[in-house]
């Protein structure tokens, strides 16, 4: 197993079978995305499953999480 992050994931010279993403920021969804559409099986862990919901719509409106947002217990995520 080896670990990236989202500079030296670029530098990956082949296409992994499966790959675990961990986080549920913009660029966590789309590196899972990416690799998704590429056929590599890909799960990612996210500390809360609302908020990875809601990451879209906040995502084209640029607005800031909830006040008062809850924490959740983190989640593994089939993508």
């Amino acid at each position: 197993m080896r670990c990236f992050d989202s500079d030296s994931i670029k530098s990956l010279g082949y296409l992994p079978r499966s790959a675990v993403i961990v986080g549920g920021g913009i660029i966590a969804v789309e590196f899972a995305r990416i690799f998704a559409a590429l056929g590599a099986r890909v799960t990612m862990v996210v500390r809360s499953v609302a908020r990875a919901g809601q990451l879209n719509r906040r995502s084209t409106r640029n607005a800031p999480p909830p006040p008062g947002d809850p924490p959740s217990p983190p989640a593994v995520l089939p993508f």
